[in-house]
């Protein structure tokens, strides 16, 4: 069971699945940006602090976890919202929709 998943293990259920058919498994033969284990849904990314063992690995001192595997939340901006700080909702190819709020400095100047 992958550690990553929460307490009963398995992944959630996305309003809409890899189209590889098998979103549920970690192997994919879509290719560049349909390849869900490179560009996962949001609900498979791991938490701040976890560590999800698909993309790091321990190194020989077994203390220390580096990257592995790299991989990108990719999603198209479908509302922009000013209120407090700049932030976007962007939808994935997966059906999710997902709010990213931007802490900036400077009188929230990027």
């Amino acid at each position: 069971m992958d550690p990553s998943f929460g307490l009963f293990g398995g992944r959630p259920r996305l309003p809409r699945e890899c189209s590889c058919g098998n979103t549920q498994d970690e192997r994919c033969n879509e290719a560049g940006l349909l390849n869900h284990h490179n560009y996962p849904p949001f609900a498979y990314l791991q938490d701040e602090n976890d560590i999800d063992l698909r993309y790091y690995g321990q190194d020989d001192t077994e203390f220390m976890y580096s990257p592995i595997r790299h991989w990108a939340l990719v999603g198209e901006i479908v509302d922009i919202n000013f209120f407090i700080r700049p932030r976007v909702t962007i939808q994935t190819r997966f059906g999710e929709k997902v709010l990213v709020n931007f802490h900036l400095e400077d009188a929230n100047k990027p």
